[in-house]
């Protein structure tokens, strides 16, 4: 059984490595917000923590996000290009 259309077969392999990572960006996006959706203040409600332990722990994976775009420079230059880095 074929899971992935024949025509990704003919692309170049610049442009599947491109989809690879663009699709890898998605998902880690898709973990970021997802972790970040008010479902996880419920389990800090439960857990027993304050108001602002509730607030901090809802902004971590925004946080966590931001924080990997600060240091896309670095991986940029230790990489020698923006691609992976971005």
């Amino acid at each position: 059984m074929r899971v992935l259309p024949e025509y990704l077969d003919k692309l170049s392999p610049r442009t599947r490595r491109s989809l690879a990572w663009s699709t890898a960006d998605g998902a880690l996006f898709s973990v970021m917000d997802g972790l970040g959706s008010p479902a996880l203040a419920f389990y800090a409600v439960a857990l027993g923590f304050s108001p602002l332990g509730i607030g901090l722990l809802g902004t971590l994976p925004l946080l966590a996000g931001s924080f990997s775009q600060l240091f896309s420079p670095l991986l940029e230059r230790l990489w020698g290009t923006r691609k992976r880095a971005v």
